[in-house]
């Protein structure tokens, strides 16, 4: 439940840097803009294949790329979530054709980052730029904002979905409350 932007893709080994290299320029860019309107946000690199972005209250953007093996030995979740989007051969490659050519080997980045928490739209707005960034340096993408942002360019749209993702949590919570559940104490 919640608003989130979910996004798989993948571009082969050589591209990946320069990938990732456009979004970190683009994420280090984004601080002016963030900071006038009192959004904190980090940006951490972690390799060549790595990205992490934190923005406002929304959960880290991480973009990890990686071979669909590699992936699939650090998460069958996320391999098959890849499996879903794209065919075996798109996957995988010719193995013949990559061990001659193994900069064209593609690599593979797949995941989620909520936005239902952001203090403002312009958080959901910050996140979907940077996936578009980086889905369009890619050959194989998808990605799917529940917010409808991403796809329709309207700022509108992702409003609506995160007013209406917020009215239904508040009604559950009432509801909750009303049949006596008083919530987790404790902590």
């Amino acid at each position: 439940m919640g608003v989130t932007i979910h996004y798989a893709v993948g571009t082969q080994k050589a591209n990946v840097k320069k990938t990732l290299d456009r979004a970190e320029t683009m994420a280090r860019e984004i601080p002016g803009a963030a900071q006038k309107a009192s959004i904190p946000m980090t940006v951490e690199r972690e390799s060549d294949f790595a990205l992490r972005v934190d923005i406002g209250e929304c959960e880290t953007l991480a973009f990890r790329f990686e071979t669909i093996q590699e992936r699939a030995e650090r998460s069958a979740w996320q391999a098959s979530y890849l499996a879903t989007h794209f065919s075996d051969k798109a996957l995988t490659g010719n193995e013949e054709h990559l061990a001659r050519w193994p900069m064209q080997r593609l690599y593979w980045a797949s995941g989620f980052c909520k936005t239902q928490f952001a203090k403002s739209v312009a958080e959901h707005r910050m996140v979907a730029e940077l996936v578009r960034v980086v889905a369009g340096l890619c050959e194989h993408v998808y990605v799917y904002d529940e917010g409808d942002y991403y796809h329709t360019g309207d700022i509108a749209d992702a409003e609506g979905a995160i007013a209406e993702n917020g009215a239904m949590i508040n009604g559950i919570a009432g509801m909750l409350t009303g049949m006596g559940y008083e919530g987790r104490k404790g902590g």
